[in-house]
């Protein structure tokens, strides 16, 4: 044995009963199925170990089975030696444990894998899935489901905790909440977790989504409310606006007699805001002028921003009316509104405006980041069938008309 060690390109330190050829040596398929990213991906903790060997010996011998060639314990430094450029053998030990044994008992087998690996798994879904196993192994052979304080401890050895594991199951098949409230399924957010996101983000995203989803307004779609409005009424309110805007050319005298022009470098947010406050306060003139219809704009935007009683005028239904304003190509909402909606885009100068009235579905509204916030594109706007007042949608684009 000694010969052939020596013909190896590094120094055998540690205790060792026989050599063989490196091809005869075969990792743990169990090892492999409940780590199968760790291998490939934990390359800088396998280059030291390998780096080590080179230097200073092979401290450590690989152990297998005492009566298979299957690795008992070093799957990292196996794989930390077979990069070292020129090796025919390696040096084992046995373990008193035969493979056969290990196999009879999946659990034991996998407490085993998990407490011998001194290093938890590269990310939480892989530590996720090694639980999951070994719940399902344990109930297997008991009879019954592990209890939680077995699974805490099961858990610990590969860094996640019971806490963490309850919160992951929840995000991968949805539960109920302290309310009583369903909190639907997340299952595509485990790809997140093997990408390495933590536990609390793919949670907070499934807590996000569920109460964005609570807040989503949804008002019933009534046809008669759809031609409420009319071009001339969409020109009326273009006008108002294009004259209120004037107020951001404002020069006020201010210290020594100097023009100050507070509004100059207003932002597209705070002219949004502004164009919409005109709107939304002038429609209930509007619509009671045109039509005899008691509207309100209620200070608080909730649930709508138009809202009235159910009267003739309305067809004996309750109507409501969510305004949207942007500077942008898309309009954006903190939730998703389902109802009726006027829509409304503007130039720089507010000499040009698109104006469309619609009704907007379920789904129409994209969720953006966490689900927190929504955009309302062109494309989508189109499907449900708008009636465009000024200006026109072209592709994906809000074209504006100039208003006189």
């Amino acid at each position: 044995m000694k010969s052939i060690l020596e013909k190896q390109p590094y120094k055998v330190k540690g205790a060792y009963t026989e050599v063989l050829p490196i091809g005869e040596i075969k990792p743990d398929p169990l090892n492999s199925e409940i780590y199968p990213d760790d291998i490939a991906t934990d390359k800088e903790h396998i280059e030291v170990i390998r780096s080590s060997i080179i230097k200073i010996g092979n401290l450590d011998c690989i152990m297998l089975y005492k009566d298979e060639n299957y690795i008992h314990s070093g799957h990292h430094r196996f794989s930390a030696i077979t990069g070292i450029k020129g090796i025919t053998h390696v040096p084992i030990s046995r373990s008193d444990m035969t493979y056969k044994e290990v196999l009879e008992n999946e659990a034991e087998h996998i407490e085993g894998i998990t407490v011998r690996n001194l290093r938890t798994p590269v990310n939480k879904y892989t530590a996720y899935k090694i639980v999951n196993r070994w719940i399902s192994s344990k109930k297997a052979k008991d009879g019954k489901r592990p209890t939680m304080k077995d699974i805490n401890a099961q858990g610990s050895n590969v860094g996640l905790g019971y806490r963490s594991w309850k919160d992951i199951c929840n995000v991968e098949y949805g539960y109920t909440n302290a309310k009583g409230e369903k909190v639907k399924a997340r299952p595509e957010l485990l790809q997140d977790l093997k990408k390495g996101s933590s536990v609390r983000d793919i949670k907070s995203k499934q807590e996000n989504d569920h109460r964005a989803l609570q807040k989503k307004i949804t008002n019933p779609k009534i046809k008669k409310h759809l031609n409420i409005f009319t071009r001339e009424m969409a020109l009326d309110l273009a006008n108002l606006a294009s004259e209120g805007m004037k107020f951001l050319d404002m020069n006020i005298p201010f210290r020594n007699n100097k023009d100050y022009k507070p509004f100059k470098d207003s932002d597209a947010a705070f002219k949004s805001t502004a164009v919409h406050n005109l709107i939304t306060k002038a429609i209930p003139t509007l619509l009671h002028d045109e039509y005899g219809i008691i509207v309100t704009a209620p200070d608080k935007n909730n649930p709508m921003d138009i809202m009235s009683e159910p009267q003739e005028k309305t067809y004996n239904k309750p109507y409501t009316l969510e305004t949207k304003t942007s500077k942008h190509q898309y309009f954006s909402s903190g939730n998703e509104k389902i109802g009726n909606h006027i829509l409304v885009h503007f130039s720089n100068n507010y000499t040009e405006w698109f104006i469309a009235t619609t009704y907007i579905d379920k789904d129409i509204w994209i969720p953006e980041w966490r689900g927190t916030s929504y955009k309302l594109w062109p494309k989508d706007i189109v499907t449900q069938n708008p009636n465009v007042l000024l200006g026109q949608i072209v592709d994906n684009n809000l074209i504006t008309e100039k208003i006189n």
